[in-house]
């Protein structure tokens, strides 16, 4: 951690504070392009899960209809 010293020499040098600035916006869009990564990724798991519980619902029914009987699929429904 930087001192106070440190600081205040740092703001009263601007080439100092511009190159902590340059470095500050590389770590910005580093972030920034790690966050892009982690949605996309989120975003495909969320796909797969739906998908999976579709056919989960889908096969529940099929075997409902087979049985002759009925199960409460609301609580699916609402994730669908």
């Amino acid at each position: 951690m930087e001192t106070a010293v440190t600081t205040l020499e740092t703001m009263e040098n601007p080439p100092a504070l511009i190159q902590q600035l340059s470095v500050v916006k590389l770590r910005y869009k580093t972030l920034c392009e790690q966050l892009e990564k982690i949605s996309a990724e989120r975003r495909e798991s969320m796909r797969a899960i739906r998908a999976t519980l579709a056919k989960t619902v889908k096969l529940v029914q099929e075997i409902q209809e087979h049985a002759g009987t009925e199960v409460m699929l609301w609580l699916l429904d609402c994730y669908l």
